[in-house]
Order: structure tokens, then sequence, then C-alpha cells
């Protein structure tokens, strides 16, 4: 059976692994390797890859008369878009556009991305010099030619002549710029297309955080509501990455949306390894990693205060090569979970899910660190992943909500059943109970009308007679201190208080003891009445004195000390017997626990359980002092 359910893993995780490679294949060869632009009147849409060249500058010196005098041929021509990855390098590019005789005059430069900080664009003019437009995510919207959440402005091209524009890009985040010339008309559909996409992409990651979180404070569930954290953090990293921050805060500054970014992406790190430990329930599955799961955890809670402006470009890379390191480490540990355990459903959609969002992770990050070309696959390879992602991790998630549901079920079906047991179990032994101490009444009765009818009887008859008698007495006060011990643990005694006088019941207790002669009473004042349930504490303290006479050596004393005061009665008992070591008084009080200095007594191990709840039940409490072979003392406090 585990080797089935092991072969259906496999049937659910090869295809994904084959998507995984799919995904991962080199996009190169698309671009092509012109050295201008030649636009015709069926130019809807041409992507400027194949048609750039790039100057790196390293220390940000060059102006626009440096790069087209002195630097004019140090330009490189690049095949295609690829990242500069995280760099304070100032990139400078360079393009040539023709209009064909035919062509429209009109066209959009549209240039991203949208995080980019600087983006300025320099048109040649007539008399040779260049005219400058400032763009970027930190010019408002309102200072833009087009607004939008790409960087774009409208061209004017003559036609039949050469027109070369020269742009320069610079960002404490990635640099990864690309270039598309648009048709006006296909610009306008293809930013309404985009505006759709995203607004529902995020739209759902917003109802994916409400749900989750509203689902996780519910059931109290850790991983609901890390998960809806980590979500939360997909919607802030996206909404600053594709630009939709600027529309919804147009007079916003740009260290804003570097903010929105940067907490998005450290943020979203940092919660999806807390979600990974929870759901992998590291803590009990695997110790150690859980302990490394938390240290990165806590590297990315520290990272994250210092990682805005410049300092984002140092922190980000180390923090997201650590986040996929956890990523792929999740994924390694999720799989040997599932093959190990066979058939784990929520287990298998999170680990398909995990692992769609990890391809398209795995892709942007290459495309923004420059590892892989950009272009339509690998710009959209995360939204569309995440949207697989979220569909299976909702799947698995409420496969898990159902367990626990059904766990819960079951929980309470067996407390019911418990409860149901205990209770005939109770009946049973009350039941017994009662049987055994009518006929220990008759015996006792017997034995005593024997002695009062015969009293001239022969001494070892009469020696019978009172052992009867003594035996079957003590039979009946287990049998009272069993019924009591079970009454008080169901709660079903309620106490019956009334004026109580402490002196008097302390006498009968003293006057019902062999060892009489080993008790010394202290009582302040001499008169002592309280509102108690005088059987109950009669039971308690007798059963505290009992225990001081039989562990302490025959022939010594023991002290009995009552007394009253403002904050209300207090009775000690004292002995000087075996003791108790540290580890015994912990457990002092626990049903049937005897310590190991009682071996040899006879002891049932209730009369200080009970006696330590009818002290409660009276809102007292039963301090226990011991040290080994120097004795115990037990102080009974009731307050007023």
């Amino acid at each position: 059976m585990l080797i089935k359910e092991r072969l259906v893993f496999l049937r659910l995780i090869i295809p994904a692994i084959a998507f995984l490679i799919a995904q991962l294949l080199p996009w190169a060869g698309l671009a092509s390797n012109q050295s201008m632009l030649v636009l015709s009147q069926d130019t809807q849409k041409e992507p400027l890859s194949g048609y750039l060249e790039r100057l790196v500058d390293t220390d940000d010196n060059f102006d626009i008369k440096t790069v087209t005098s002195i630097y004019q041929d140090d330009f490189e021509h690049i095949a295609a878009f690829r990242s500069g990855g995280y760099t304070k390098d100032v990139h400078w590019y360079r393009f040539t556009l023709i209009r064909g005789i035919n062509a429209p005059s009109d066209w959009v430069l549209d240039l991203g991305e949208p995080y980019i900080n600087e983006l300025d664009v320099f048109f040649p003019t007539q008399d040779g010099s260049f005219q400058q437009v400032q763009l970027g995510d930190h010019v408002p919207m309102a200072g833009r030619a087009l607004p939008g959440t790409r960087h774009a402005l409208p061209l004017t091209l003559p036609v039949g002549q050469e027109t070369t524009i020269l742009v320069r890009a610079a960002s404490t985040s990635t640099l990864s710029f690309n270039a598309i010339i648009w048709h006006p008309n296909a610009f306008t559909a293809q930013t309404a297309r985009h505006s759709f996409f995203y607004g529902i992409h995020l739209g759902g990651l917003g109802i994916v955080v409400f749900i989750y979180l509203v689902f996780g404070i519910w059931l109290k569930q850790k991983t609901l509501l890390a998960y809806s954290t980590y979500v939360a953090m997909l919607c802030l990293l996206n909404s600053g990455v594709n630009g939709f921050s600027m529309l919804l805060f147009p007079s916003a500054s740009g260290s804003i949306f570097d903010a929105l970014v940067s907490i998005g992406n450290i943020g979203g790190i940092i919660a999806v390894i807390v979600m990974w430990d929870l759901v992998m329930n590291l803590k009990i599955e695997f110790p150690r990693i859980h302990r490394l799961y938390m240290i990165a955890a806590l590297m990315g809670i520290i990272a994250l205060p210092f990682s805005f402006g410049e300092l984002y470009r140092i922190i980000a890379p180390a923090i997201t090569l650590l986040g996929a390191s956890f990523i792929v480490l999740s994924l390694v540990l999720i799989g040997i979970l599932l093959f190990h355990r066979g058939r784990d459903t929520h287990l298998t959609y999170f680990f398909i899910g995990f692992l769609a969002t990890a391809t398209g992770g795995a892709t942007s990050v290459l495309m923004t660190l420059g590892a892989i070309p950009f272009n339509t696959y690998t710009a959209y390879a995360y939204q569309f992943t995440s949207i697989i992602h979220i569909l299976f991790l909702a799947i698995g998630l409420a496969h898990r909500i159902r367990d626990i549901e059904r766990a819960r079920i079951q929980a309470n079906q067996d407390l019911l059943l418990e409860i149901r047991r205990t209770e005939d179990q109770r009946h049973f032994v009350a039941l017994m109970s009662h049987e055994f101490r009518t006929p220990l009444a008759v015996i006792d009765k017997a034995a005593q009308m024997i002695q009062i009818t015969l009293p001239e009887v022969q001494s070892t008859v009469a020696d019978r007679l009172n052992r009867i008698r003594s035996r079957a007495k003590k039979l009946s006060k287990l049998v009272e201190i069993f019924l009591t011990s079970q009454a008080l643990a169901h709660e079903e005694n309620a106490l019956n208080k009334t004026s109580t006088d402490l002196v008097k019941i302390l006498d009968d207790i003293i006057l019902n003891t062999e060892a009489q002669e080993r008790i010394s009473i202290s009582i302040r004042p001499t008169q002592l009445i309280w509102l108690l349930d005088e059987d109950l504490f009669t039971i308690a303290i007798a059963n505290l004195i009992d225990n001081a006479l039989k562990y302490s050596p025959a022939g010594s004393k023991i002290d009995v000390k009552l007394k009253s005061n403002d904050s209300g009665l207090e009775l000690l008992i004292k002995d000087k017997g075996r003791g108790m070591n540290v580890d015994e008084l912990s457990r002092i009080g626990n049903m049937y626990f005897r310590g190991q200095s009682a071996s040899d007594i006879k002891g049932t191990g209730l009369g200080l359980h009970i006696a330590w709840k009818i002290i409660t039940a009276h809102g007292g409490t039963l301090e226990v002092q011991s040290q080994v072979k120097e004795g115990t003392s037990m102080t009974i406090k009731i307050p007023v």
C-alpha cells in the first residue's frame, strides 16, 4: 500500500518538475542583432532588445556631453534585455529609430521596470543638443507625460531620419531595464490589459489575505496566520514592483515605493520561513533544523529596519539568497516527509503549490540578477505561478482545516466516551462501597453485641472480637475515604458550612486516636468558632494527624497548633518523622502518591489528597515543608 501511495506522489511531482525544467530552459536566441529599428505602418509593438547599446558608468561621473563625445565609441551592443542586478553602477543605453515612409509620426516609448529610481531620457534637437525628460519612480505621477504603472512618454519622429535616443538608468534596487516602442492605440490597449490582469492578481491576493487571516484567528492556527502574512507581503511587493502603488498614491515620495518593495521582499521571506517551519512541524520532526529556521527568520527581522535606500542594494541579495536556500531546503524536507509518510493530502498540495511559486520566484530572481534575459515568459512567470500556488495552497489548507475539524469532532467524541466511562465506573464504585458499608456495620454491631451479652468470655475470644471490630472500623473508614475522594474528584460534594467548634473537633479526633499521649496540642484563643463543613473538615484534620503519627518514629511527639488572626485560621501539624525529598514534595497531594520512605508502611495514598481537596474547597491552602530525616510540617490556612 505504501509503494502505491509513493507512486501516486511521484505522478504528482514529476509533471511539476518537468514544468520547472521547461521554465528554466534558456530564452536566448529570440532577440535580433541589428543596429537600428525601422518603424513601418504595420508596427504595433516592437521590443528594443537587439537594438540596444550599453555603456557602464561605475563612478557616476558621466553626463550627456561626455557620453556623446568622449565615450561614444565605448558603447557595447547587447543582444537581449538583461538586468544589471543589484549594482551602484549607472547604465547608459543608446538606440536608433527610423520612421518609415508610410509609418505614423506619433509613437509611445515604454521604459521599465516600474521600480527603477532614475530614468533620464535624452532626445536630440535640431541644434545638435539634447532635450532631457526625467522619469523613474522618484518622479511624482503628476510630473509624467503619460501617467501609468510604467515609465512612458510620447514620441514624434521625422520621416526617413535616424533618431538616436539615450537613456540614463540608476536604481537602489535591481537595474532591470527594458524598452518597447508602441503604436499609441496598441499601447492604450496593452495598458488596459495590464491593469486588468494585475488588478485581478492583487485583488485575489487581498481576498486570500483576508480569508486566511479570519480563519487563522478563528481556528487559532499559526500556520494560517503566517500564510496570510506571507501573501500580504506579496501584495506589498507586487504593488511596488508593478507600479500600482504609484497609481494609488500619486503624490507620495519615491522613498515610500522603495520601502514597499523592501518590506514586501524581506517580510515575505521571513513569513515563508516561519510558515514552512509550522507546516512541517519542524519543532517536533526536526528540532535542530527548527532552530536553524528560527535563526534565519531572526536574521531577516534584524535586517528589515536597515533595508531602505542605498542599504537595500547590499542587504537584499543576501536575504534573497537566504530565502531561496530555505525554500529549496523546505521543498526537500517536505518531499522526504511525504515519501516516508506516504499519503498526506495537505502536505502534497503544499509541496506542489510552493514548487510552482518557487519556480516562478527562481525565474524572477534570475531575471533581476541578469542571469537570464527579460522577456514575456520571464516577466510574468512569477505572477502566473503565484496563481497556481494560491489554488493549490487553498486546496491544501482546506484539507488541513477539514482534518482539524475531524480531529476536533473525534476528540469531543472521545471525551464524551471517557466521561461516560468515568461516570459508569464512579457509580459502580459507589454502589460497591455502599454494599460494603452495610455488612461491615452489621459485623461491627454483631461483635459489639457479643461483648455486651457475654462479658465474661475467655481472653482469647475477647481479643478476637476486638480485632474483628478494629478491622471492620478500618474497612469502614477506608470506604468512607474512597467515597469522599470520588465525590471531591467530581466536585459533587457541595460544602455544608455551619458554625463549627474547632476545639471540639480536635478533642474528638485526639480522643479517637490510639496514640493520644504522643500529641502535643496548643490552641490560641481557647475558643474558636469558624464557618466550615464540619464533617469534611474533620476528615481532613484527622487524615493529617493520622499521617503525622504513622510516619513518625514510635514514641516521638507531634505538635498540633491551632490559632486565628486577622488574616484567617491557621492549623500547624508538625512531626519529626522520615521527611520527604524535593521530588516527593513536588508531587504531594497527587492521588495515590506515596513517598519512597513510606513503602514499608500500609496506606492508600488518598489521605493527603483528600485533605488537600477539602481545604481547597474551603478556599484555603495546604503548605508543606519537609526535609529528609528531620520531619514534615503541614500548615492549613483558611482565609477570613
